[in-house]
């Protein structure tokens, strides 16, 4: 097993512990940890300019972006499920799989390509516990009645009297 020095810690670290630069069998100077505290105190010192590369390099790939962002849906959303309320994927394919790939509410099947068929993790904004997978416009009616019985009841009534 080769070892190189890093140039910051002066430690020794196997060839793992470096970057393999672009385009070349030599690696990076520094090890992977001091490259990355390198990198941290550069963007609080360069945050401006760092974020400006970054819109100006969507700006300017937007339909990269766009297409990614179609792509990658799922698994960005899994991603953001495990870490918003603490619950294991499988729980995500599970629940999926017992509502038939469909809204529990209006029965509208679930598809990953358009935001408003995609599933949403329904929960209980005030004690967080997750309820179920509806789709976006369920979800957001219940979010906007405040999950507020009394105000189903009402809205019901009024489509009764006026339907």
């Amino acid at each position: 097993m080769k070892i190189k020095r890093c140039s910051k810690c002066s430690n020794d670290f196997p060839l793992s512990a470096f970057y393999q630069r672009t385009n070349a069998k030599s690696y990076h100077s520094a090890c992977k940890v001091c490259e990355r505290a390198m990198a941290k105190d550069w963007y609080k010192r360069n945050k401006d300019k760092a974020t400006a590369k970054v819109k100006e390099w969507r700006q300017q790939n937007s339909d990269a972006v766009k297409q990614y962002r179609i792509d990658n849906r799922q698994k960005h959303y899994r991603q953001e499920i495990v870490r918003k309320y603490d619950i294991d994927p499988s729980w995500f394919d599970n629940q999926l799989q017992r509502q038939g790939n469909a809204c529990v509410c209006c029965k509208r099947q679930f598809h990953w390509s358009n935001k408003q068929t995609t599933p949403h993790v329904d929960h209980c904004h005030s004690t967080g516990k997750v309820r179920g997978i509806l789709c976006n416009r369920c979800n957001t009616v219940l979010g906007l009645c405040k999950d507020n019985k009394e105000l189903f009841k009402n809205l019901t009534g009024y489509l009764e009297c006026h339907g």
